[in-house]
């Protein structure tokens, strides 16, 4: 993975393993280390995350995280019922 802040507004890099850390790209704010590497794992993975900015990705793969964390609740909820 490559971490670097030089690119400024080009959009991140989608075929390779690049996380760019500008003020530009962070919509001037600091980011979460925790969420910059959560982004870094999905990215080696190969699941790219929509966003025309480094920020808009990490939001949109926490967004989706807690979507999926969500249903998955819901989910299990539905199970206990239909069976308790």
């Amino acid at each position: 993975m490559n971490l670097h802040g030089h690119v400024h507004n080009n959009e991140p890099l989608r075929a390779t393993p690049h996380l760019n850390v500008c003020m530009e790209q962070t919509d001037h704010r600091p980011l979460l280390l925790e969420s910059l590497a959560t982004l870094a794992k999905r990215l080696l993975a190969g699941d790219m995350p929509d966003g025309a900015t480094t920020g808009d990705r990490i939001r949109n793969a926490e967004r989706a995280a807690v979507e999926r964390s969500e249903a998955n609740a819901n989910g299990c909820s539905r199970t206990q019922e239909a069976t308790g």
